[in-house]
């Protein structure tokens, strides 16, 4: 595989595509070989290609073709792309029926029926078998693809009815080839532009290139809804929603999906008549996934009633159910609700999003630590001291008062958001990347966190709410905001125990962090917004004196999208001397794709891929977890302390620290941990 292929490929998995590059006379040739393209490997690669028998290049098509379907990061919907002779073999692999789109540049021997032991291949008899949708691009000037035999290849494609687009540009053989001095970089742009075209629209969604043809939306409420009134309404969230404007082809692709059912509250067939509505093979694929976007003591009665019409049957089709948090309130009723829907519904069936869980930045914690060698040996007791995990908002509970005084920071964030972050962060190496191994790290992390002691549960944990203060709005300015308690009583609540600032000690029973803390705290109404992972490792070999700055490494996830790593460094002069540097690596670049985290997990949903999703296992090890604190904090009636909206960490939260010279970093910036 030259170093242009190489590149290429790398071009198209840098557009989100599984690419895989086969060697095509690696029967012939060690594994690895390179045939250059000089007069040495182009007269070695002419002679391979009359020698390699036409059904061995079709056998190895094949076999990628079936090894692509097979992972589990692939949605199975399948392309193929070929430059000169690759172009020829792209042409013969079109023929596989589960290929939906196929480009074929300066394809050379078509037109001659040159390939293979013989020379004599049966490409244009077969054109008839190509079903999917195929992208012919050619070069006028090209010697080994002369006007007569372009005309015989297209001549045959009009007689066989195939579905192709067919683009002649007045360029050379390889003009495709960033190297030598056939090279057209403005003809390659075009180029690439007409292929992403087609992979996005055949192979991917809507914008970003991934949503198959076929699939369609029903949106299902409770009010009756004109068919031209609903689609009206999605142009309207949308233009909200893209004030800058979006792609008009791209609209009416999406918009053609749409679709509504009306399922009246006192209506008893409403469900049947669901079914029967997508049970219309000629307007909904039968490959089902669904979204409950209602009340969670909802969930269970909602996927009885799928499963009592048979919506939920996977016998023919496979059929998932997407469930929001909170998947109950503590333990039991987690395991209740488990209960009832199991009923109904196999585990593998149930997708329980955290949407948090969708960030990029989130999603890239664990590939920070696994694809750079320098953090995993350092990742472990003997070289860190603590690691942070904070979730902090300058925001107060706003309109939700009543919701977030049954509910309160450490169950709003603790218990899903922050100990997924921390199950990323410290879990073990997956052996590879599929959901199954992904997950089952994830898990095994959570259960080995030691269980909370709730008779010294004031070392372990602490409390507070809110204040009157004054805090910085998003325009830079200030502003005077009310305590928790007195927006309460705005709501007429008269009193609360809830807390509003949240901080717990943990310890992780395994090799890897044995006696290292992880300090997790959540709040609202502090100084700045931040969500981060900081992790201070334990104090250099060579100390020059006792205030000597430790190292730290930042993860940011919002709002800056960053990894920030402080290290010392000699001041320049004759003493001997040290300062703080940071060496700051933005994760998100100008130019990079910015895809919200409900799509990024709607996706997940719908390629099959759980591993964005919590499994029972995880929710059960997170209530187990959290219920003796909410329980012991609820029998303490004793007022909770007050911190000023605004301030930083209330001074009474260094209570849950282990050493004296442990503290709260209250800024990713660089002094962030000054004390």
């Amino acid at each position: 595989v030259t170093a242009p292929i190489r590149r290429t490929a790398a071009m198209l998995a840098g557009h989100g595509f599984i690419v895989a590059c086969p060697e095509i006379y690696h029967e012939f040739e060690p594994l690895g070989t390179v045939l250059a393209y000089d007069e040495a490997g182009t007269t070695r690669g002419n002679e391979l290609k009359i020698t390699k028998p036409v059904d061995a290049y079709d056998s190895d098509a094949r076999a990628v073709l079936d090894y692509l379907k097979s992972r589990a990061d692939c949605t199975g919907r399948l392309g193929v792309m070929g430059i000169c002779v690759g172009g020829h073999l792209a042409f013969r692999a079109a023929m596989n029926p589960d290929v939906l789109a196929t480009v074929c540049f300066y394809a050379t021997d078509i037109h001659k029926k040159a390939l293979g032991l013989g020379k004599n291949d049966n490409s244009l008899l077969r054109a008839g078998e190509i079903k999917g949708e195929l992208l012919h691009i050619w070069g006028r000037q090209d010697p080994h693809v002369p006007l007569e035999g372009r005309n015989l290849v297209k001549a045959r494609l009009d007689e066989v009815g195939t579905k192709y687009t067919w683009h002649e540009f007045n360029g050379q053989h390889a003009f495709m080839r960033d190297e030598g001095h056939r090279y057209d970089p403005a003809l390659s742009r075009l180029s690439w532009d007409l292929l992403l075209e087609l992979f996005n629209r055949r192979l991917g969604w809507d914008a970003a290139g991934r949503l198959p043809p076929e699939m369609k939306i029903l949106s299902v409420g409770r009010g009756k809804v004109e068919f031209d009134a609903w689609r009206a309404d999605i142009k309207s969230m949308l233009d909200a929603k893209f004030k800058s404007g979006y792609d008009q082809k791209i609209f009416e692709r999406f918009i053609a999906r749409n679709h509504y059912f009306a399922n009246s509250a006192d209506d008893p067939d409403a469900y049947k008549r669901m079914a029967e509505t997508l049970g219309d093979t000629k307007t909904f694929p039968q490959n089902l996934a669904y979204f409950l976007s209602v009340r969670p003591t909802d969930f269970a009665p909602v996927v009885e009633q799928l499963s009592g019409v048979g919506l939920v049957d996977e016998s023919k089709y496979w059929r998932r159910v997407l469930i929001e948090k909170p998947f109950g309130t503590d333990l039991a009723s987690a395991q209740d609700l488990q209960a009832r829907l199991t009923r109904h519904l196999k585990e593998s069936q149930i997708y329980r999003i955290d949407h948090y869980l969708g960030k990029t930045a989130v999603q890239g914690i664990m590939l920070t630590r696994f694809a750079n060698a320098i953090f995993e040996p350092l990742w472990n007791k003997d070289h860190i001291d603590h690691v942070q995990i904070t979730n902090n908002e300058i925001l107060g509970v706003g309109d939700r008062t009543t919701f977030y005084d049954a509910t309160g920071a450490l169950r709003d964030m603790f218990q899903s958001h922050l100990l997924q972050t921390l199950a990323l962060t410290a879990m073990e190496k997956p052996k590879d990347l599929t959901p199954d191994s992904i997950r089952a790290e994830k898990i095994k992390l959570l259960q080995a966190i030691r269980p909370i002691d709730a008779k010294n549960l004031n070392k372990q944990a602490f409390r507070a709410q809110y204040a009157a203060g004054r805090v910085c709005v998003g325009d830079g300015h200030g502003e005077n905001v009310a305590g928790y308690l007195d927006e309460l009583k705005r709501d007429g609540i008269e009193s609360s125990h809830t807390e509003t600032y949240a901080a717990v000690k943990l310890w992780i029973d395994n090799e890897r962090w044995k006696g290292v803390p992880f300090y997790v705290r959540t709040a609202k109404r502090m100084h700045e917004g931040n969500v981060a992972i900081s992790v201070k490792f334990k104090k250099s070999p060579m100390q020059l004196n006792d205030s000597q700055h430790q190292n730290w490494l930042v993860i940011s996830i919002q709002p800056k999208e960053t990894v920030k790593l402080e290290i010392e460094s000699k001041i320049p002069g004759l003493d001997i001397a040290t300062r703080t540097l940071s060496i700051d690596a933005p994760t998100r670049q100008q130019g990079d794709e910015s895809i919200d985290s409900y799509e990024t997990l709607m996706l997940n949903l719908m390629e099959g891929d759980p591993s964005q999703y919590l499994h029972i296992s995880e929710v059960e090890a997170q209530w187990k977890l959290v219920d003796p604190i909410v329980k012991t904090w609820a029998a303490d009636k004793t007022p909770l302390l007050q911190y000023r909206a605004g301030d930083r960490d209330p001074k009474e939260s260094g209570v849950i620290f282990e050493t004296e010279d442990q503290f709260w970093r209250y800024s990713i910036e660089l002094g962030g941990d000054k004390h």
